[in-house]
């Protein structure tokens, strides 16, 4: 991240499964043991400093903390104050 950002800061991290559908549902309810077919991937939700703006970033990584996805966030318009 500081190779891409002056500054950033990360604001969620969150684990992905991927895998068959019986498979997941299997590991989640703990049917069964050992889940070979399913691979984790995290994702990263961060606000980084390019240049003189802050932007949101997402990021997807695999098992290995190899980047497989990044992708600008749209900018968030709340109608709520938020503090």
């Amino acid at each position: 991240m500081s190779e891409k950002f002056k500054r950033f800061k990360i604001k969620k991290t969150q684990i992905q499964y991927k895998g068959d559908e019986s498979e997941l549902y299997k590991a989640v309810f703990k049917l069964a043991g050992h889940h070979e077919k399913i691979r984790p991937n995290y994702e990263l939700i961060v606000k980084g400093k390019r240049e003189k703006l802050y932007v949101g970033y997402e990021f997807l990584f695999n098992s290995n903390g190899v980047l497989i996805k990044e992708w600008k966030l749209a900018p968030q318009h709340h109608i709520n104050l938020e503090f």
